[in-house]
């Protein structure tokens, strides 16, 4: 006679009640309502180009797949710094998204490190998350954004490298303007020797100045890696945003 197993999960289900991570309420991940208003958030035709503004210095378009406002702006956090990894998948699939137009856009003949990624021999292009600051990592206890990368990177048959890690000392950027943030970030990352002569996308959760995604270009580059291109679930709303 087999044993039934036992249902941990749902047992937790029993015990921590799910709600909306959108608006707080019903017993799903996120409500019809909210799924909806997520839908809506994201650019018309798919994933576009953004580019703050103002743009940091050799900071390229990165690819996004929605605005950061509404329910988006809720459902990140959330996931992030909340514990609703409940919401992991989701927002793989729309980080997904916007790195398909990434890898892509870096396949066009005029994409100097995509060529170089599709030399033979060469080695196959690579997501790279954004790290999150040691601080962070403490308070959460995962990385979130790496996990995201993996989930996504799973679906386009690529490898992440957790290459790029935080050395300098990084405060909250929450309230900071454009210059600040710039100040805030500027030579806090380093690079893993190892992505010389490699090409990658840099992924990371949303764009608000671009002050973290230019850093990394900058690090990255520093060791010889090759910028395929960049790619977020969302950007700020007050970016301008287009196709190519």
């Amino acid at each position: 006679m087999t044993r039934p197993r036992l249902d941990l999960p749902g047992l937790l289900d029993l015990a921590l009640p799910r709600v909306c991570a959108g608006c707080g309420h019903g017993p799903q991940t996120l409500c019809p309502t909210c799924l909806h208003e997520l839908a809506a958030a994201c650019f018309v035709g798919g994933p576009a180009l953004v580019r703050p503004n103002p743009t940091p210095p050799e900071l390229p378009g990165t690819w996004a797949c929605a605005a950061y406002a509404g329910v988006l702006a809720r459902v990140v956090p959330a996931y992030k710094d909340s514990g609703r990894r409940d919401l992991r998948a989701l927002l793989a699939v729309l980080l997904g998204r916007a790195t398909r137009c990434a890898l892509a856009a870096a396949s066009s003949p005029a994409h100097v490190p995509a060529r170089a990624a599709h030399r033979p021999g060469s080695s196959p292009t690579a997501l790279v998350p954004l790290p999150s600051s040691r601080r962070a990592t403490r308070q959460r206890g995962d990385r979130p954004v790496a996990a995201l990368a993996r989930l996504s990177a799973s679906e386009l048959g690529l490898p992440v490298y957790e290459a790029l890690r935080v050395t300098g000392h990084v405060r909250d950027a929450v309230g900071l303007g454009s210059a600040e943030r710039a100040r805030n970030v500027s030579g806090a990352m380093r690079a893993d020797p190892r992505l010389r002569a490699r090409p990658v996308i840099l992924v990371d959760d949303v764009m608000t100045t671009g002050a973290s995604m230019a850093e990394a270009v900058r690090a990255v580059r520093a060791v010889g890696g090759l910028v395929a291109g960049q790619a977020v679930i969302a950007a700020s709303p007050r970016q301008a945003h287009g196709r190519p």
